[in-house]
């Protein structure tokens, strides 16, 4: 998911005077753009940007005796992808932590080759994806309490409408095993959409607010469904878990070995053909639930034009092909398929609704 142009609110301290202020932090290819509620501006360079210790919820930048300190992680995995001479220096969370585990699954197959790594790769996540979905929900169901914590979920309830008649269109698309989700708004400033195994589909603000019309949300909310739809996301887990999961499989598994995965899920990336998979799923929703294709492709050719040229929705689930690339695989589906459109929800209407979780 791109994050360029996404702030983040945060506290700036004066170390040698201990003052506190409120600000917002805007990450850029060259350094930390930093906005204080007095209007002070600075730009902190990241050749000079130092990394404090944090905690297991907040990052903390050092520079020139302040400090800076944002109460989400995530930040850290976006500066990496706006700045990549930054990973050196700046270590994120979900890194440190999955680090960790997967140290010691490497040292488990080490012995067996390169030519074993990749067979059980393979294997991992086709069992994966063979798993019960019982199995997937109870993984959803605790990683998204990481995701999105109650606190931090947008509850205004003609928002909630909103989302569910959108939502519920396109699922009507679907096979009845595959049209539940569990689509839920977190209050945060990043431009990002997350799918959870289990049909859980987590949408930021920051993707809310940016989405002109209620077409370019459809067409988010469709491809992050067809993640769900096709189970990327515990092939994903299956191929970084390969062994562990066909254990747990065999076994019938348990919360603890539950826990581990959905904790996992926060460093994991879906292939290159899932994202086009994904893609091309969602146009086929899109149109079979006759909402209007071109909101799928103006998202993109929007982003495409912001600095960076970042990839859509390059989030915490996500490693995703170049956006000319899937711009140009779009509209050369659209050419080759009518698109026969109703309106989704009134754009007076959807003005208004996009806005309501602050």
């Amino acid at each position: 998911m791109p994050t360029w142009g996404a702030q983040w609110t945060a506290t700036l301290t004066d170390l040698r005077t201990k003052r506190e202020r409120q600000t917002t932090v805007s990450p850029t290819v060259a350094g930390l753009d930093v906005q204080a509620e007095d209007g002070e501006w600075q730009s902190w360079p990241w050749t000079r940007v130092q990394q404090g210790e944090g905690t297991g919820k907040h990052v903390e930048f050092v520079w020139d005796g302040q400090s800076i300190r944002v109460a989400d992680t995530t930040i850290v995995d976006s500066i990496h992808r706006i700045a990549p001479q930054t990973r050196a220096q700046l270590k994120s969370h979900s890194t440190r932590k999955i680090g960790i585990i997967l140290a010691g699954y490497a040292a488990a197959i080490i012995g067996a080759g390169i030519a074993a790594w990749f067979a059980i790769g393979w294997t991992g996540g086709w069992v994966a994806s063979m798993a019960p979905r019982t199995w997937e929900k109870r993984i959803g169901e605790i990683a998204i309490r990481d995701f999105a914590p109650a606190d931090s979920v947008c509850g205004d309830r003609e928002l909630f409408i909103a989302l569910q008649s959108i939502s519920g269109r396109l699922a009507s698309t679907l096979p009845a095993e595959d049209s539940t989700f569990d689509i839920r708004v977190v209050d945060r400033p990043v431009l990002n959409a997350v799918t959870l195994p289990g049909g859980y589909i987590i949408v930021y603000r920051g993707l809310l607010q940016s989405a002109d019309t209620p077409e370019e949300l459809a067409g988010v909310l469709a491809h992050e469904m067809q993640h769900a739809v096709q189970r990327h996301s515990m092939r994903a887990l299956g191929r970084e878990f390969a062994l562990a999961a066909a254990l747990g499989l065999l076994t019938g598994g348990s919360d603890a070995a539950a826990a581990q995965w959905a904790g996992a899920l926060t460093g994991l990336k879906m292939q290159r053909e899932d994202e086009f998979s994904a893609d091309e799923g969602a146009l086929r929703m899109l149109i079979a639930a006759q909402v209007g294709s071109g909101g799928f492709l103006s998202f993109f050719e929007k982003l495409s034009r912001s600095e960076g040229g970042a990839p859509w929705l390059e989030g915490a689930l996500s490693s995703h092909p170049a956006t000319a690339e899937r711009i140009e695989r779009v509209r050369a589906w659209r050419r080759d398929h009518q698109d026969v459109s109703r309106p989704v929800i009134q754009m007076d209407r959807w003005r208004h609704i996009r806005t309501r979780c602050r």
